[in-house]
């Protein structure tokens, strides 16, 4: 067990993403997440986690990219080393498909 974990919820009454797991997770530029989900692991996600960072004091370490970047995935729970956490529906929930960031950002897959 790795002890007390901070949590981020943003729960919503009547859904279903208890069940819903990050599979993959990398980094990308700035603080955005490329994720897919068990799901549907074929399709990519971002999750933008800047807001989050900014706003909640206890994530504020993470503005270190090394720091960021070290970020794992295992089983339902995606985290850092120093007790920090995203749950999973959140990342779900708040993350936009991956071909429309790269619109956004005019990037090339």
């Amino acid at each position: 067990m790795r002890g007390v974990r901070m949590r981020i919820r943003a729960a919503r009454k009547g859904d279903n993403l208890e069940l819903i797991k990050p599979v993959v997770a990398k980094p990308l530029k700035g603080y955005n997440i490329l994720l897919s989900f068990s799901d549907n692991p074929s399709k990519l996600f971002v999750y933008n986690a800047t807001k989050i960072i900014n706003q909640i004091k206890a994530l504020s370490p993470l503005k270190n990219k090394v720091l960021f970047n070290s970020f794992k995935i295992d089983g339902s729970y995606f985290y850092w080393d120093d007790n920090m956490d995203i749950s999973p529906r959140d990342l779900y929930r708040y993350s936009i498909p991956y071909h429309e960031w790269l619109q956004k950002h005019n990037c090339q897959k």
